[in-house]
């Protein structure tokens, strides 16, 4: 489900920024020319973005070995545009529902009911002539990707995606009504579109229904498009009738997927743990999100929601650090590598740049909080601002479900999963069992929290300002959450700051110190120097050297066998040096 949803958010988003991307006043043939070019613009933009992505294996679909054809281009960039004229003939809503219930059926009850309703509340040429693109796009794709091979469909020639993008973008350069702004979400939603699309399951009854819901409100928040109950009722309830047809699936060549099976993508390696396919379907959902509040910004000129789309933006960041750390610890260690040690400590670094990102957050809100309480805002547009702060919370909800549910699922199956830091040990999961997620997890999981208690604060302060009158509750609500913020990141800084500097715990102290105190007991040792110790990738050993000074005339070796088990006994791994009392030796003299 949380793989479906980023699908569910973008592919709005990419419809409605495509019909803003370009607004004429009146339509003349240059506004013509000009919306053509920008619809090619688009097309080629959207392949040139499949077509890097698959050559650079970010996403994993079995690719032709043949010459790039030039025709396959042609076909998908007319077919795409004319996915992309129908933003300016339909709604985002009846769109996004109408491709979606395509895709699931083509021969669903929701294409005619929705067809006869525009139809006799529109009584114009504007809605046939949007259905029949719709379904003529729709059929050109599906012919292309579904009823044949889909690795030779997306066999694609650069050279041509590169003209047609040229040509496009010198004919839009003297265009006026033209936001560049738009182009650039179309093209970041359209990003996010390709990589989820793979991990999304989208023949799900549901799935037009939430699309609906969310079409409905982006519609409502970004376009202020006023919606009567009874073109809601219709709208969101209307979806229920299409009904999957399963039996039909994207055709690939299995010889195309012999000669590539040993070729990895990683996407591939994202989604196959638990801990790195939570952040990064939870890092693509945010993503979308993020830029539903940045065409909001753009619309409503609202600076407050555009420095909360940036923020959105820091905890994107936050997750891509995570998504890095997390891939990192599946490397195996290499004793004769560049990093002996392997590179466990990295998701220490995250969690720890996560903690500290937390607390320089909860301070900038208590400052403009401050601000705010001796210089009040007045809030315009609260009932749009409730809505997105809503959506916000429930995005935030999602994230806190799938990473419990991720954890879970993954300290009870897996050994690469939250509550297990290192994939490689399974013999010592016990331990964080009990502890829960590892510090990496636990910074990007309070920085979710930080967000949803944000969105909380933001719908109940917007709701108590509108009823009361009083602007105070914003900036009050702000420092509420700033201080919950930073109380919870003041102990994942301190872990993970420990953890860094090589801090024994009490508990391995007073093993360590339990084992150095039976050593000197060992007949035949006369003193010990140098103890080194230090925890390991596994936490429950611990790892280090130690400089033994015995008696002349002992049995070195039988004491080096009875020093060793002593160790042994308590999990500690140690590197022995031993000594005659007699000898010079540097760690007497130093230490």
């Amino acid at each position: 489900f949380l793989g479906t949803l980023p699908v569910l958010l973008a592919f709005p988003s990419i419809i409605l920024a495509a019909s803003l991307a370009y607004t004429p006043s009146t339509y003349s043939t240059s506004s013509i020319i000009n919306l053509i070019a920008l619809l090619i613009l688009l097309s080629s933009l959207f392949l040139g973005l499949t077509k890097t992505l698959l050559q650079f294996h970010i996403i994993s679909l079995p690719q032709q070995e043949s010459a790039p054809s030039s025709s396959n281009t042609m076909y998908l960039l007319v077919s795409i545009a004319m996915v992309y004229s129908t933003a300016h003939l339909l709604s985002v809503n009846r769109l996004s529902v109408l491709f979606l219930g395509l895709f699931l059926n083509q021969f669903n009850a929701y294409t005619v009911i929705s067809f006869i309703f525009d139809f006799y509340n529109n009584k114009s040429t504007i809605p046939v002539i949007g259905y029949l693109v719709v379904g003529i796009s729709f059929r050109l794709l599906y012919k292309k990707l579904a009823l044949s091979s889909i690795s030779k469909a997306l066999n694609l020639d650069y050279l041509i995606l590169l003209i047609t993008g040229l040509i496009s973008s010198v004919v839009l350069a003297f265009a006026e009504n033209l936001s560049l702004v738009m182009i650039g979400l179309n093209v970041a939603a359209s990003l996010v579109f390709i990589i989820s699309l793979p991990d999304s399951f989208l023949k799900l009854r549901s799935n037009p229904i939430i699309l609906s819901l969310f079409s409905t409100s982006l519609e409502f928040i970004v376009l202020s498009n006023s919606i009567s109950p009874f073109h809601l009722i219709v709208n969101v309830v209307t979806p229920i009738v299409i009904k999957p047809d399963r039996s039909i699936l994207v055709h690939v060549d299995d010889s195309v997927v012999s000669s590539n099976s040993g070729q990895g993508s990683i996407l591939k390696e994202l989604l196959g743990h638990s801990d790195t396919r939570a952040i990064f379907n939870f890092l693509l959902l945010n993503t979308t999100f993020m830029f539903v509040q940045l065409l909001y910004s753009f619309r409503s000129k609202s600076l407050g929601l555009l420095s909360d789309s940036l923020h959105m933006a820091l905890d994107c960041t936050s997750l891509a650090l995570g998504l890095v750390a997390g891939i990192l610890l599946k490397y195996p260690i290499n004793p004769n590598g560049k990093f002996p040690f392997g590179l466990k400590h990295f998701e220490i670094l995250a969690g720890f740049t996560n903690g500290t990102l937390l607390i320089g957050i909860s301070g900038s809100i208590v400052f403009e909080a401050i601000g705010r309480l001796f210089n009040p805002v007045s809030l315009q547009k609260t009932n749009e601002l409730i809505i997105v702060s809503f959506l916000g919370l429930l995005v935030n909800l999602v994230g806190i479900f799938a990473f419990n549910h991720g954890h879970d699922h993954g300290g009870h199956s897996h050994g690469h999963s939250h509550s297990h830091s290192h994939s490689h040990s399974h013999s010592h999961g016990e331990d964080h069992h009990e502890d829960g997620m590892n510090d990496n997890m636990k910074g990007i999981f309070l920085h979710i929290l930080a967000d949803t208690l944000g969105s909380v604060g933001v719908v109940l302060s917007t709701i108590l300002i509108k009823y009361f009158k009083w602007e105070g509750f914003d900036p009050v609500a702000s420092i509420i959450i700033a201080v919950l913020i930073f109380l919870s990141a003041v102990p994942l800084i301190k872990s993970t700051a420990s953890t860094l500097l090589l801090k024994l715990s009490s508990d391995k102290e007073s093993r360590l110190r339990s084992v150095l105190n039976d050593v000197v007991t060992i007949k035949g040792i006369k003193s010990f120097t140098t103890p080194r110790f230090w925890p390991s990738n596994d936490e429950l050993i611990l790892n280090g050297y130690i400089h033994i000074q015995i008696y002349r005339g002992e049995n070195g070796s039988y004491i080096k066998r009875q020093v060793e088990k002593s160790f042994q006994q308590e999990n500690i791994n140690v590197m022995i040096q031993l000594e005659n009392d007699y000898d010079d030796c540097w760690c007497r003299s130093n230490s």
